[in-house]
């Protein structure tokens, strides 16, 4: 809480009977979630308080991303108000290797926007340097084909430890499950890890707002294109953990992309492992649902991203009898990604790089296989598929539906 919060609160309760908070905390409880927000906007609307001034009450009270402090979030959250005593358990996902022909076209490409952009240490402010990590991400993510997008600088909820507020980066799969979210400052210190703390919270909070993915753990990177520390948030536990490494990205440009490879590699590692979780979630969902008859009799079936998106896409490779994907078909795709999965992670183990291409670029194309039984998270798109390994107009396997855009 700021001090003017503080202070605007004392002032408020003053006159108050000495046992308010508990009496009405106790008779709000015995209401629904609906039934204390229909009775507490009545009583703003008779009491004629605006919008405006909720929110700024409430940012009084809790603080914005950009405004946290880690003592004070420290105190919300249990933790040790010195940083540099605060020990994290460690979790990190397994471990997925990209082709080494992918990382060098990446790096290739970095290159170019440092050409543009100039190097990290050139840039004064995080918006420009959040363009250097591009060539990262937008390759990574575009391997799943629509069906995990990049959404930059949304605004997150406010939950009862911030007030919200904008994130660089927010990764989101199929039915809106929101598993990943990338914070960039140009110099990291202890305010940036309150920051983080509370973005990740505020994405299982939206998850928990949808049943079957409330229990999803949630991944943040936190970096200033130097250091990359990789965070989790684990909400059945309620309990943050960190990556058991710290990557460093060198300053100067060919180390930095040198570095870049295993920073690359434990993006696609998080993007995998959310993948699969979400799937194996609305899988999960599903089947209890139809478990207890609780199947709708439209055609977009009973899992969460059916019931979330009422328009799809359809993949030329799925079934063309059927617009919208069955049960069977999530079950398909997430056996192929779980196959693509075990691959990536043997890849990690593979010692000749020529057979790490191989290995590696045949798990790829196991991965298209899963996604393009899948709807896409943007609706806007209902044309053939491109890929890696793959024929946009007939499913096949091959390069022949890639040569007229090499």
């Amino acid at each position: 809480m700021t001090k003017r919060g503080r202070e605007e609160l004392e002032e408020a309760i003053t006159d108050l009977p000495p046992n308010w908070k508990s009496d009405v905390l106790h008779e709000l409880e015995n209401l629904t979630p609906a039934g204390r927000a229909a009775l507490l906007a009545h009583l703003l609307q008779e009491l004629d308080v605006s919008d405006r001034e909720i929110k700024r009450a409430r940012t009084n009270l809790v603080p914005s991303f950009s405004d946290a402090k880690w003592a004070t979030v420290a105190d919300q959250l249990g933790l040790h108000r010195n940083p540099g005593l605060v020990e994290l358990d460690h979790f990190s996902p397994p471990n997925c290797v990209l082709p080494p022909s992918m990382l060098k076209s990446m790096f290739k490409e970095g290159w170019k926007f440092m050409d543009v952009y100039k190097e990290k240490t050139a840039q004064t402010r995080e918006a420009t340097r959040t363009k250097l990590l591009e060539p990262v991400l937008v390759p990574i993510i575009a391997l799943f084909e629509g069906r995990i997008v990049d959404k930059p600088d949304p605004p997150m909820q406010a939950t009862r430890y911030s007030s919200g507020g904008a994130v660089e980066h927010e990764i989101v799969a199929i039915g809106g499950v929101l598993f990943f979210v990338v914070e960039m400052k140009l110099v990291l210190g202890n305010e940036n890890i309150a920051q983080i703390f509370l973005q990740l919270l505020a994405a299982a909070e939206a998850n928990g707002q949808v049943a079957g993915y409330g229990d999803l753990r949630v991944c943040g990177l936190l970096t200033d294109l130097t250091t990359f520390r990789f965070f989790t948030y684990c909400p059945i536990e309620m309990k943050f953990y960190e990556d058991q490494e710290n990557y460093i990205a060198n300053v100067t440009r060919e180390l930095f992309f040198k570095d870049m490879i295993k920073i690359s590699n434990k993006i696609l590692s998080v993007l995998m492992y959310g993948y699969i979780e979400s799937l194996q979630a609305t899988v999960a969902h599903s089947k209890a649902r139809a478990h207890n008859g609780d199947i709708s009799s439209s055609k977009l079936g009973s899992s969460i991203p059916h019931q979330q998106i009422s328009e799809v896409s359809t993949s030329y490779s799925a079934s063309q009898n059927e617009q919208h994907p069955s049960l069977s078909a999530w079950e398909n795709g997430l056996a192929k990604a779980e196959e693509c999965y075990a691959a990536l992670q043997k890849c990690y183990l593979e010692k000749d790089l020529d057979q790490l291409e191989e290995s590696a670029t045949k798990a790829l194309v196991m991965l298209t296989d899963s996604v393009r039984l899948l709807p896409r998270v943007s609706k806007g798109y209902t044309g053939p598929e491109w890929g890696p390994g793959h024929d946009g107009n007939t499913g096949r396997n091959g390069r022949q539906g890639n040569e007229g855009m090499e």
